[in-house]
């Protein structure tokens, strides 16, 4: 939601199952909470933004009510094994309107192969030359999607210009 007045609130988690007591990093770049997704409590963390979801527990006893450690490591007390790094983050679009048509290429003129909604998070593996179209990844499949309908957080400097 909007930090100022409180508007503009959505669901972050985008997930029917109970999703539970968040706790904010210390750089407020991340959120780490306890699900009950796979009927059973573990601990998740995922960007403010509610893209890059990750699971950081993995087994039958109950895990939740997640802290993070000082900022020293940004790092989620759970297991050592799964620290969590708010730098290293692929470039994400965020759809923006009710639904974005994905295509199989780089304009309107391509077929749509699918459909995102409204603040699904996308993962940018590519754009055109002219930055109006990004090539991510859909389930196991490489789509397109108009660079108008999204917002773009992370590094879009970082991925492949990709010519038609």
């Amino acid at each position: 939601m909007d930090a100022a007045d409180g508007r503009n609130a959505y669901n972050l988690t985008q997930n029917p199952a109970y999703d539970v007591s968040p706790a904010w990093s210390s750089d407020a770049q991340q959120i780490a909470f306890a699900s009950f997704r796979d009927e059973n409590w573990e601990v998740y963390a995922m960007s403010s933004d509610g893209c890059n979801v990750r699971r950081l527990t993995n087994d039958e006893g109950w895990d939740g009510l997640p802290q993070w450690q000082p900022d020293r490591e940004r790092s989620v007390a759970v297991d050592p094994s799964s620290r969590i790094d708010a730098t290293a983050r692929p470039p994400t679009a965020i759809v923006n309107t009710p639904s974005a048509n994905l295509r199989d290429g780089a304009g309107e003129n391509f077929a749509v192969i699918a459909t995102a909604a409204q603040r699904e998070c996308l993962t940018i593996s590519g754009r055109s030359a002219d930055g109006l179209w990004l090539q991510i990844e859909y389930g196991d499949a490489t789509a397109w999607v108009s660079s108008s309908i999204v917002e773009i957080v992370g590094d879009i400097g970082s991925v492949l210009t990709i010519e038609p």
